[in-house]
């Protein structure tokens, strides 16, 4: 048996993204060059009691930089599923950031650890309503919402087995793989979350002249999600084996 080489594998999957998604990968590429550029205004932050929810958000945009790096590197590669987990973090930071908006305490538990911190659930029940229903699942009607979608990709469910098989077919997708439909999820929710975490980034940046590069990005990848939805949808009513779309 011949033993594949591990970076020769991938190499051959992300050029094979790269010719289908060339575009849509760039877009997103362009809001982590804004984020970096973002934290280079930035700079640094005094941390005083007066500002600790502005220490959270900081703290989580440059964790959720991360994750974001890092699931596109694995949406680049082949491992949506694992990209996807990455990717439900950042809606954890986006959550928390949005509570400690209104809810101080919130920031001091995070920061300090003297109590436990509130529930995802109960920081989402205390969203303005139409975010609440767009976190929740219940918007639209039926349908989940995307911390709820992406929760059942990060345990052993049975969407879980439903992304290793391919379309269509009975065939396991073993190791890295292309997939259009999986592509385009993933890099939906990838894209969505990317543009959640810049309210917070602009909240931090010194002037608002600063915003304007950031704001260039957010409106590119808010037209990528315009795209993304409408070819999932396109791939629906051409292949009824295709699972699910983006919310």
């Amino acid at each position: 048996m011949v033993i594949p080489n591990l970076d020769q594998v991938e190499a051959d999957v992300q050029r094979l993204t790269l010719d289908h998604h060339r575009s849509e990968l760039a877009v997103v590429e362009s809001m982590l060059n804004a984020y970096l550029a973002c934290f280079r205004e930035i700079d640094s932050l005094t941390r005083t009691a007066d500002n600790e929810s502005e220490q959270v958000w900081l703290l989580l945009t440059n964790r959720s930089f991360n994750d974001l790096k890092w699931g596109f590197h694995l949406l680049t590669v082949g491992y949506n599923l694992q990209a996807l987990t990455l990717i439900r973090s950042v809606y954890e930071s986006w959550l928390v950031c949005m509570d400690c908006v209104t809810q101080p305490t919130t920031a001091t538990l995070f920061l300090h650890g003297q109590d436990r911190m509130p529930s995802f659930a109960r920081m989402a029940r205390r969203l303005d309503q139409p975010l609440a229903e767009w976190w929740q699942d219940n918007y639209p009607e039926g349908t989940e919402g995307p911390y709820g979608f992406l929760s059942t990709f990060a345990h052993p469910r049975n969407r879980v087995a439903n992304s290793m098989i391919l379309s269509g077919s009975d065939t396991v997708r073993l190791g890295p793989h292309y997939e259009e439909w999986f592509f385009l999820v993933t890099c939906y929710y990838l894209t969505f979350a990317s543009i959640r975490m810049a309210e917070f980034l602009a909240r931090l940046l010194p002037s608002q002249e600063s915003t304007s590069d950031l704001q260039t990005a957010v409106q590119d990848a808010t037209t990528l999600i315009g795209n993304l939805t409408e070819r999932a949808h396109h791939l629906l009513n051409e292949d009824t084996s295709v699972r699910e779309s983006p919310n």
